[in-house]
């Protein structure tokens, strides 16, 4: 079973894309052909970033910092134990600038 990780934005002239620092990134995960009720679970290399463990098909974060940045995997499973996964490199590029308010 092929399970899909799809991309929202990034510069496309790389593969895998490479995202800027503070930028936003939306990540699908697609299981074409596997039927039935499906699970999904992201984890990550990273230890404190946004895909870890996570339980949902579309994984989103709005502001991406160098943390996020390593192999983020896809589980999909289905209700009759038939399941796959596929992992995807994100690389982050740029320096992130605080703001501070006084």
């Amino acid at each position: 079973m092929k399970i899909l990780i799809s991309y929202d934005s990034g510069d496309s002239g790389y593969s895998p894309p490479v995202y800027r620092a503070a930028s936003s990134v939306t990540l699908t995960c697609v299981a074409p052909g596997l039927t039935g009720s499906l699970s999904y679970h992201w984890t990550s290399t990273c230890s404190d970033c946004f895909a870890s463990n996570s339980y949902s098909q579309t994984l989103s974060k709005n502001i991406l910092v160098h943390r996020d940045a390593g192999n983020h995997t896809c589980t999909v499973s289905n209700n009759y134990g038939i399941s796959g996964y596929n992992t995807t490199e994100m690389r982050i590029n740029g320096t992130f600038k605080r703001m501070y308010f006084f």
